[in-house]
């Protein structure tokens, strides 16, 4: 599992598993139905991406969100992704 601290770790992780299982930005968009432009923002957290949008992203690419409270162990609050190598 990895912590997502910033825009930038969540772009990373996005386009890391794309490319992980193969796929283009343009494949991905097609296999959603969304405009690759999301797909490329997202990867490069540069522009508004719909977090919508985000989430259909990761669900595809087999990524799994997890939000951390505190109170959840060792007092880092934010979110986790798992489900890529």
């Amino acid at each position: 599992m990895i912590q997502i601290n910033s825009l930038f770790d969540l772009a990373t992780i996005v386009r890391r598993r794309r490319l992980e299982i193969g796929l283009t930005s343009e494949e991905l968009a097609e296999s959603l139905g969304i405009q690759v432009d999301a797909v490329v923002g997202l990867e490069s957290s540069s522009g508004a991406v719909d977090i919508s949008t985000a989430l259909v992203v990761l669900r595809r690419l087999g990524v799994s969100l997890y939000a951390v409270t505190p109170e959840d162990g060792d007092g880092f609050f934010g979110l986790i992704a798992d489900g890529f190598m």
